[in-house]
This record gives structure tokens, C-alpha cells and sequence, in this order.
């Protein structure tokens, strides 16, 4: 970020990023209003391109949301990026499509937020629909944990903190704590802390980009903390379901970005050893699912993923690099 964001009287810009979730959209949209009671907001959509009417229903529902219409897909870095360049609160809220907020969310981290001035970044408490928890804390990478993971360990010992991986499945999300990074589906920034951290590594096309923006929050001395006293639904993988495959290979390349930023090329290459072995280990799982003949649809879906990145880890290439 070149320059500081401007500082006016809003006290809350809530962004959303879509692309193909209309109805969604306008179930988020309708929770911010509705819920949000003594702060002064605004909401902003950023739209990646809908082809689903998207954008119209929401110009019909919700006519005083400022709307940018994008061109294209530009990713869920770059399109918040817009969002944020183009807000004027004092904190800015991203907000996916997919959420729903509870009981005064805003006001109840704004109330906090204000009296904690050393917090950079906050987040919620996240359920399901079916109103279980969702882990939305993690841990950064390691070598370590990465490999807990790729050989299964974390599902074996959820509840060690050795063994556990990235995602803090020990955590029983009960209690305010500053953790390392926070899922991207819901952060309440501080505007102060965002000009010195800078904007999202638009480098990140989707995913990644919440381990890489916590951990220069961090660098800079900005804490990012949990907070279970606000509350949202989560409708998880609404938009990226559709393209399960490229999705999961995304979500690899977008790891190897980060690990190639913030380590270095050797660890990168590390890395990319044990995502093999991570892929390996997930097509012999699979295989064995496979021979009960209820459940050969999605092991067989399962294994031509883990092929199809198995084929492509050898020839990827970090667009940091390019």
C-alpha cells in the first residue's frame, strides 16, 4: 500500500467478494443489516463476474449497497483488494458470501477491537448450519506439520498439540486467544494496522492468502486474535465446490506459493516432497474405500484428484518466481 486509507466518520466497510452465489449473497447482505445495530456501516460487493443474476437481484433487494462489477474473475485477493480501496470505514470487514452474522457481531468486535488497541486483526466464532463448530483457528506451516498431515497423524491424535497439523483441532474455541492466522471467511481489521501491513498478495489468486496476510500482520507487531463472544454461519465451499478438482490443485499451488515466499526455495522443495507423499498416501486410503460399492463414486472422485495433482506437482511453478 503506497499511501494510508482514508479515515472517515463509517465506522464499519463490510466487503464481500462473489462470484455465482446469488442467493447466499443476499442472505449475507440481509445478516449485516439486520444485525448491526450501533455502528455506522457500509457495505460494499465486489463481483467477480456472476452469471447467475448476482448482480441484479442485488441491485433490486438492496439498492443502497455499493456495487463493483468486475469484468472477470479476478480472484478473492485482488477483488477484496478493489473492495477495500474503494471503503472508507475505520475498520474494514471481509466478509465471504457464504456467511451469515448472529446477534450484533459488528457491534460486539467493535466494542472489543476498540479497547484492545494492539489487536490488527479479529475474528468470530464459526458454526456450521447444523450448528457445529467449525475450526477456524490455525497454526503457520511447518515441515513437521505438514507431514503429520500427509501421513494422517492429525487424524489420529486430534487433540495433541505435536500431532495435531495446522489446524488447531485441540482448541475447544471457548475463549478469547491470539492465534496464528484466522480462516479468511470473516476478518474485522483495523484500518490503522492494514496501512502499515499493506493490502492481500494478489500473488494469492484463493487460498493462502489468510496465512500470508496473519503472518505480516504478526511481522509487524499486530495481533490477530479469536474471539467466540461474536458469532457467524459459515456455508462452507459454496463457489469452490463446483470446481472440486481445480480447487483441490489450487489449494496446493496456492501452499507452494506460500511456503516459496516466507521459506525459501529449499523448504519449497521439501515441501513438495511431502505433498507427494500426502497424495500418495490419499489414493491407497481411497483404494481401499473403493471396494465397498457404496462409497465408489466419491473414493474414485477422491483418487483421480490426488492423481491429477500427482501429475502436476513435478511441472508446477510458483507464480512469485515468475
Amino acid at each position: 500500500m503506497n499511501k494510508p486509507l482514508p479515515d472517515k466518520t463509517i465506522d464499519v466497510s463490510a466487503i464481500i467478494v462473489n462470484w455465482n452465489t446469488k442467493d447466499l449473497l443476499l442472505s449475507c447482505v440481509r445478516s449485516l443489516i439486520t444485525n448491526t445495530h450501533k455502528v455506522s456501516l457500509e457495505i460494499i460487493v465486489v463481483d467477480n463476474d456472476s452469471k447467475d443474476g448476482s448482480q441484479e437481484v442485488l441491485k433490486q433487494h438492496f439498492p443502497d449497497v455499493t456495487l463493483i462489477q468486475n469484468k472477470e474473475n479476478l480472484g478473492f485477493a485482488k477483488a477484496n483488494n478493489i473492495g477495500i480501496r474503494a471503503s472508507s470505514g475505520k475498520y474494514i470487514c471481509l466478509v465471504n458470501s457464504d456467511v451469515e452474522l448472529k446477534n450484533e457481531c459488528l457491534d460486539k468486535m467493535k466494542d472489543y477491537i476498540d479497547q484492545h488497541t494492539e489487536i490488527g486483526m479479529l475474528g468470530p466464532k464459526i458454526y456450521y448450519p447444523d450448528g457445529k463448530i467449525q475450526s477456524s483457528c490455525k497454526r503457520f506451516p511447518t515441515l513437521w506439520r505438514h507431514f503429520c498431515e500427509a501421513i494422517c497423524f492429525h487424524r489420529i491424535a486430534p487433540q495433541s498439540k505435536l500431532f495435531a497439523g495446522e489446524k488447531m483441532t485441540f482448541f475447544t474455541y471457548d475463549k478469547i486467544l491470539g492465534v496464528d492466522c484466522l480462516i479468511g471467511a470473516f476478518w474485522f481489521i483495523r484500518r490503522k494496522a492494514l496501512e502499515q501491513v499493506g493490502l492481500l498478495d494478489e500473488n494469492f489468486f484463493f487460498y493462502s492468502e489468510d496465512f500470508d496476510w496473519c503472518k505480516r500482520f504478526w511481522n509487524h507487531g499486530w495481533q490477530v486474535v479469536f474471539f467466540p463472544n461474536a458469532e457467524i454461519i459459515h456455508h462452507t465451499g459454496s463457489s469452490s465446490k463446483k470446481i472440486p478438482i481445480k480447487y483441490y490443485i489450487q489449494q496446493r499451488r496456492a501452499k507452494l506459493q506460500y511456503w516459496d515466499k516466507h521459506h525459501g526455495w529449499l523448504s519449497t522443495k521439501c515441501i513438495k516432497v511431502i505433498m507427494m507423499l500426502h497424495q500418495i498416501v490419499r489414493i491407497l486410503l481411497q483404494t481401499l474405500i473403493y471396494i465397498n460399492p457404496s462409497s465408489r463414486e466419491t473414493a474414485l472422485h477422491k483418487i483421480k484428484r490426488s492423481v491429477a495433482c500427482i501429475l502436476w506437482l513435478p511441472v508446477s511453478k510458483n507464480p512469485h518466481n515468475k
